[in-house]
């Protein structure tokens, strides 16, 4: 039991690392102004918030390092867990690059005035079906997993994603009140 703790503060100084490097890099270069018509080119998918594949390594490494299953076990459920993450990060990508084709940046959502009705709207459907979609996906997981592996474990699985999650808004908050990108709209997603 004292290799949790340990584990913990090195997840979180992983975590606390990515969110620094992300702050540093959208501090150097800013994202390039959508086209005045609203309508834009696909950028690059590697153009999205450089953390995000990051986050989801933390992830993976998290959920590994603190999911305490058999060898037997483990064998058969990680490949499973792998496409899994890499499948969440395509959608994330996919939702990404359809906000860009709309000419929506992240500063624009977290200042939704600075959009037009159509971006909103645009917006909004486009959250509804990533959602949507990573319902799908969790289903997925959960369907492949309860062949593998206990209720006990699946349920495991679950507290450890909502735990990293935990983790990641906790300290996106300390950064945004210790002033390093302080918000500009009311809320995010």
């Amino acid at each position: 039991m004292k290799r949790f703790p340990v584990l913990f503060v090195l997840s979180f100084i992983l975590i606390f690392n990515v969110f620094s490097e992300t702050s540093a890099q959208n501090n150097q270069t800013p994202p390039p102004p959508p086209p005045a018509n609203g309508q834009g080119q696909v950028r690059n998918p590697a153009h999205q918030r450089p953390d995000f594949q990051k986050i989801l390594q933390l992830k993976r490494i998290y959920v590994k390092t603190n999911f305490n299953i058999s060898e037997k076990t483990a064998k058969k459920f990680w490949p499973i867990y792998d496409q899994f993450v890499a499948k969440e990060n395509s959608l994330h990508a996919q939702h990404k690059q359809a906000l860009d084709s709309k000419g929506i940046t992240h500063k624009m959502i977290e200042n939704s005035n600075s959009m037009t009705d159509e971006q909103v709207a645009f917006l909004l459907a486009q959250r509804m079906k990533l959602k949507e979609q990573m319902l799908q996906l969790d289903q997925w997981l959960y369907n492949n997993a309860k062949t593998i592996l206990t209720p006990r474990e699946i349920l495991k699985l679950c507290e450890l994603e909502q735990s990293f999650k935990n983790q990641c808004l906790k300290h996106e908050a300390a950064r945004q009140q210790n002033g390093s990108n302080p918000p500009q709209g009311s809320h995010r997603k």
